[in-house]
């Protein structure tokens, strides 16, 4: 019997994987390590080298690269349950699935270990096992997906890099060679599968990156001009500091995560720092410079307006017999806990590197004062609040602010009221001494500005389309403080979605209220001040930061630390019973949450399919061989023989390159016989098929004897080499 011939293993070319490698490294840790990416980098790829490296050197020896596979397998599992155990199960899961600026230097030890480890093999194994060069993209894909995931979109340079790799590596895959004196035919199809399972791959990633939803924690705020960073130019030309324009969306809702600063309070309310005045379309919101001009002596008018204790005041007057026109309404108003009245107090302390003279502060700020400095903090008419110049990085101010809530009730009748009766009544409490001479001075005022802002911003921007649905929204409303609330709450009822992966057609109110109804802060923002503007509420479009516990995270000090990400624009609106108020249209807007979980879930069936898929493609023939043997054995009569028989023409075909169909037992019989030497087996199943195809059909058989050979051919087959 003649030796049957082996293929030849002609080796890797490593470098190449190593390059490939590399490039995984590269995005893998700038998704995950951020500013420490490029050391992380030097380290991730070096063990990776290290484990193809020791894969390579086992490469002929199937039992001995088995047991490293799961040595490293174990390994890569206990390194993980200890990190787990020292700082929780979760903590490791939040490092890899989302991207934040903390970065831990065990968390991080873990998650090269992890990633070493299910990128290097498949790395090993489809540039030197079963060399694959469509699924080399599979170590790639974890990265990619997790790119997706966090943050969106990848740098371009990080793309190429991958790409780069990933065709060096197609180059230098390993090559099977066949010794000369063994008759050897090319298959003819085998491009052309090779092809398809790349093209279906490709598929399949791509609309799993286009189904993978992406990171939204936090709310977005690119929109935001911080008032915290110092670049050039940042800021326009003005001295105080403060952006000149808002940023419109236009759907590059990537949220920032940069620590701008620290805030300290029993009562965190949200945080101001910069408001609008006109409107502008799709070019956002500008200011006018009327009302930015700041003034130093403001504190004495700002500590007057304490709206829950004018309230108590003005019930405590009524209860003694005086305001005889108010009484009776005074008196049927809930009445004012003392506690209401009270101020507090907030400390901020902004973060490293970090400089500005813009001063953050809470709605009701009375009172500020930066430690150890002696800076003049002024404020204008919007109640923004600066310095002349920065304050210094890492810098600390207290402010003492009126901030435990309004009273509704108090705030619905006093904004009911005409114009000339709240200054009537203010007046007669003042002459009454119900409240201070001051203190009606300082509402008053407030009141009087409002009034004047109101007409210098209602424009053109509101247009007819706007000022229909206003009334429509706020109609059989008597009061400021419910045609506030209506607005707010409208969103809510109307079906419009807080969406931060909508990218708008228009970049304007009107197609954001009737057409799309889905869009970010910015977008509720703006048509919540416009439709205030319309219903005669005085408003303006401000621009802060979200102070809350279920989203700004508390240090070792009990600081909440605020960031970027915590911007937030919402609409201020006057009420002559509460100051200006938050009217926020995403509180009551239905979240786009709900149908990410959805997504979430049909991405997760879309990655099995997917992974079904290729595993399908990648071990498409033992599949088939799988399903032939378990129909063979259930199978009874002649159709047994005859399958059996196609598939032994199969691999006598594929060995040759001809078509089937054209093959007789004959010559399948030869093929087998010379190729692999198995001439009693090719014999006897060809034998078995001619008696049944051609013989009088009495013919007995020894079906297992016949699948016995089919076997030992198959066997021979695959040990011979694919082609």
């Amino acid at each position: 019997m003649k030796k049957r011939s082996k293929p030849v293993f002609n080796g890797a070319e490593i470098i190449t994987a190593l390059i490939y490698l590399c490039s995984i490294c590269a995005l893998t840790m700038y998704l995950l390590c951020k500013d420490y990416a490029v050391i992380c980098t030097i380290i991730m790829t070096a063990l990776c080298s290290g484990i193809y490296m020791l894969f390579y050197a086992f490469r002929n020896r199937k039992l001995i690269s088995f047991c490293i596979f799961i040595s490293l397998f174990a390994a890569v599992a206990l390194i993980c349950s200890s990190v787990g155990a020292a700082m929780g199960r979760i903590a490791l899961i939040e490092f890899i699935y989302t991207t934040s600026d903390t970065f831990s230097v065990p968390l991080a030890a873990a998650s090269i270990v992890l990633f070493s480890f299910v990128v290097t093999y498949p790395v090993f194994y489809f540039t030197v096992r079963l060399p694959r060069p469509c699924f080399l993209l599979l170590p790639a894909l974890a990265p990619l997906i997790l790119g997706a995931r966090t943050v969106g979109a990848l740098p371009a340079g990080l793309v190429a890099f991958l790409a780069a790799g990933y065709f060096v590596a197609i180059m230098g895959v390993s090559r099977l060679e066949y010794p000369a004196d063994n008759v050897y035919i090319e298959d003819k199809h085998s491009r052309k599968e090779r092809l398809i399972a790349f093209g279906l791959f490709g598929v399949i990633a791509a609309g799993v990156l286009l189904i993978v939803p992406r990171n939204d924690r936090t709310i977005y705020s690119r929109y935001l001009d911080t008032v915290w960073f110092s670049r050039p130019n940042f800021y326009g030309t003005r001295s105080t500091g403060f952006s000149q324009s808002s940023s419109p969306n236009t759907g590059n809702n990537e949220p920032p995560e940069d620590l701008l600063f620290y805030v300290w309070s029993e009562y965190p309310n949200n945080i101001i720092s910069q408001s609008f005045d006109k409107y502008r379309g799709k070019d956002g919101w500008t200011y006018l410079q009327k009302y930015s001009y700041g003034h130093s002596d403001w504190r004495d008018e700002q500590s007057q307006l304490n709206y829950n204790k004018l309230a108590y005041d003005l019930k405590s007057g009524a209860e003694d017999g005086k305001l005889a026109k108010y009484a009776d309404d005074l008196l049927n108003l809930p009445d004012i806990s003392e506690d209401s009245i009270k101020s507090t107090a907030m400390y901020i302390q902004a973060a490293d590197n970090v400089n500005s003279t813009v001063v953050l502060h809470p709605a009701g700020t009375f009172n500020a004062s930066i430690a150890n400095r002696q800076d003049t903090i002024y404020r204008n008419a919007k109640d923004e609040m600066f310095t002349e110049t920065p304050f210094g990085v890492k810098a600390s101010y207290t402010l003492d602010f009126y901030g435990r809530g309004i009273n509704t009730e108090f705030a619905r009748y006093l904004s009911g009221l005409s114009g000339e009766e709240y200054i009537e009544l203010l007046d007669l409490a003042a002459e009454e001494e119900v409240i201070s001479e001051e203190a009606a001075y300082a509402f008053i005022n407030a009141f009087d500005l409002a009034e004047d802002y109101l007409i210098d911003t209602t424009d053109v921007a509101i247009t007819p389309k706007i000022r229909e649905l206003a009334e429509t929204i706020t109609a059989g409303l008597d009061n400021d403080y419910d045609k506030a609330k209506a607005i707010e709450e409208w969103f809510g009822r109307d079906g419009f979605v807080y969406d931060l992966n909508f990218v708008p057609q228009e970049l304007t109110a009107e197609y954001f209220l009737f057409k799309s109804k889905r869009g970010i802060c910015t977008d509720f923002a703006t048509a919540s001040t416009l439709l205030l503007r319309a219903a005669g509420v005085s408003a303006r479009y401000t621009e802060g930061y979200l102070i809350k516990t279920d989203i700004a995270s508390i240090d070792m000090y009990g600081r909440y630390e605020v960031k970027a990400d915590q911007g937030h624009a919402f609409a201020s609106a006057y009420i002559p019973g509460g100051g200006w108020i938050e009217i926020d249209g995403t509180k009551t807007a239905a979240m786009a949450s709900a149908a990410k979980e959805a997504q979430r879930v049909i991405f997760y069936i879309v990655a099995v399919v997917a992974v079904v898929i290729v595993l399908c493609v990648i071990f498409r023939k033992r599949l088939s061989e799988a399903i032939f043997s378990i129909r063979y054995k259930l199978g009874r009569g002649t159709k047994k023989i005859r399958a059996l028989y196609l598939r032994t023409r199969r691999i006598a075909c594929s060995i040759t390159g001809v078509e089937p169909k054209s093959a007789t037992s004959g010559e399948v019989r030869d093929v087998i016989s010379r190729t692999l030497s198995l001439e009693k087996e090719a014999s006897e199943i060809t034998d078995a098929a001619d008696a049944l195809l051609y013989g009088d059909g009495g013919v007995k058989l020894n079906e297992k004897r016949l699948y016995k050979n089919y076997k030992l051919i198959l066997k021979a087959r695959r040990a011979r080499g694919k082609g």
